[in-house]
This record gives structure tokens, sequence and C-alpha cells, in this order.
């Protein structure tokens, strides 16, 4: 019997610096993308409030995890009394069920900041097929601490995919603070390792600190990507801000 694979549109977005979701945003991309409206899966970084991100998604969205947990400890040790800036996967409940609580691991490692790799494992409903959902934010140092946190975090990251290797399919979307495109950074080199291929590579198109990737298999393939800069994702100087990148998918029905 001949496979039968389903559109699934997944996209990244990093709210950047303070906002739980930049205003407009989300309207902005409607706008610009006459496909938006395709988009089931997305992975979210730099949300300090995960209320204010799910009002702004409407009820047809569920976030994933509920709200973040830390300890109370390691807040004071990075001397910090805000709202960490975490990532979250947030999907469309017509296309996704919630098939396990979520996982949320800390990975600070050395991180400057507080750092969480949010799970969730999911149900396509249009295939059947179990979906494993990983948003990432990784450390931003330029220097060899922030490379030595960079290797760790794609360390884990890494031994988290492969725990689902050929059980799902695994999708992972965010922002990598280093050049992914040819998975030879310190993260990049344990992700490409694990199986985990990124879209502007296996497309052969620009590398971005900002994307989304899959792991190898035969569950799911990349067939498109699209680069948005919206107005409201600028910075206060006029600059571009992080891009939001969506990809096109087709996942295998199970």
């Amino acid at each position: 019997m001949s496979a039968t694979w389903h559109p699934l549109s997944v996209a990244t977005i990093n709210t950047w610096v303070g906002n739980t979701i930049r205003k407009g945003v989300l309207e902005e991309l409607a706008e610009i993308d006459p496909d938006w409206e395709s988009v089931d899966l997305i992975f979210f970084q730099e949300v300090r409030d995960v209320a204010e991100l799910r009002r702004a998604l409407g009820d047809e969205w569920e976030v994933a995890p509920d709200r973040a947990r830390f300890k109370t400890n390691l807040k004071r040790k990075l001397k910090t009394r805000r709202r960490p800036a975490l990532p979250y996967v947030a999907y469309r409940k017509s296309a996704f069920r919630s098939l396990r609580r979520p996982e949320q691991h800390n990975i600070t490692f050395k991180s400057r900041y507080f750092r969480t790799m949010p799970v969730a494992t999911l149900r396509h409903e249009a295939t059947g097929r179990r979906v494993v959902a990983i948003s990432v934010h990784l450390e931003n140092g330029k220097g060899p601490k922030g490379r030595e946190a960079r290797r760790l975090q794609g360390q884990r990251i890494a031994q988290r995919v492969r725990r689902s290797a050929n059980a799902a399919a695994v999708l992972l979307g965010g922002d990598f603070n280093e050049p992914l495109g040819k998975l030879n950074g310190p993260a990049g080199s344990r992700l490409a390792g694990s199986g985990l291929r990124l879209a502007s590579h296996v497309l052969r198109q620009g590398v971005h600190i900002d994307d989304v990737g899959h792991r190898e298999d035969a569950h799911v393939r990349a067939v498109g990507r699209r680069v948005h800069r919206p107005v409201a994702q600028r910075e206060k100087n006029g600059k571009a801000g992080h891009p939001v990148v969506v990809v096109d998918y087709e996942i295998r029905s199970a």
C-alpha cells in the first residue's frame, strides 16, 4: 500500500526582547503570507508571559508547557528578579492532540541566562502520526564559554532527539545563535550526529540562526521554506530583528 502524505506548515518566532509577543506581528504575518493560516505548529522563543501569549494566539491554539517551572535557587544564582524569557511550543488544536504532559528540560549549563527546552509529544490528527516537537533557544555568547555552552546544549538536544528515533516524526525549531546551515558549529555538529537536518540545508537556502529542522527519516520531509521580516519585529533603531521562518513539510500517515 502506497504512503499518504499530508501538508504540515511549521514556523519559528523569536519574540525578542521583553515582549511576550511583539504587538501586531501575528496580524502582520497573516497579511504578508497568504498561507499563514495553514501554519499549525509554532516554536516561540523569549516569551516572558505565557498567559499573554495564549491571549495573542486565541482559543484555537494550545501552548506547551502551560507555565514555566524552575527552581528559585537557580533564579537567585542568575541574579534576576524578572521572569525568564523562555521557549514554548504552540500547536493548533484542530491539527494536533497532546499525548502526554509536556516536558521542560533545563539546558542552562554554562549559559549566562536560564535556558529551557520544552518538548511536546503530539498526535497529528490528519495522519495519526506521533510528533515530537521541540523548541530551543541556545546560548548567544561568542567566546569560548559561549561555544562550550552551545556544545553542551546541542549534546542534550541530540540525546532527546535520539530517544524518539524511528518512533515519531521529530520537529525542532528555534534560535540557535550560530549559523546551522552546514551543522558544523559547537551545537550543530552534535545535532547533525542525531540525524537532525535543518530546512535551510535540505532545501539549499540561505543560512539563518533562526530555523526549523527535522530528524531525517521516512516520516517527514521538507518541501518549501520562506523567510519573513515583519515590521513589528524590527528593533527600535530600525534594524531588522529576528526573521520569522516558515517551513512547509509533508508528513506521512501512520
